[in-house]
């Protein structure tokens, strides 16, 4: 068994070495940090900590198992990066942003 990360889809592959199959794709859905304290802006001259409704994917990108008493896990490092290529953009400075009834323009 071979795992891949699939870090653009926030997902894990689950590869079969013997039929040189993919046997499974894993989603790795969405952690909500909206409790979390966390500054958002990097335009807006300060640390200005507070909570906004957001919730973040892991976009695994290097991933490494191991095993403890015959079971295997994964762990990864979760980099997060935001698509961006010719013609489409992920990347949006938070002024632009609406979350739910907010819009984040303290950052400008």
């Amino acid at each position: 068994m071979l795992f891949v990360s699939l870090q653009e889809v926030n997902a894990l592959a689950v590869v079969n070495l013997h039929t040189k199959t993919i046997d499974k794709i894993v989603g790795l859905g969405f952690k909500d940090v909206s409790g979390v304290m966390r500054d958002y802006s990097d335009k807006d001259g300060g640390i200005h900590m507070k909570k906004f409704p957001v919730k973040m994917m892991f976009q695994p990108d290097t991933i490494a198992t191991f095993e403890v008493k015959g079971k295997t896990y994964i762990a990864s490092a979760n980099e997060g990066d935001s698509q961006d290529y010719d013609g489409y953009s992920e990347g949006n400075p938070c002024g632009k942003i609406n979350i739910g009834s907010q819009r984040i323009s303290q950052c400008i």
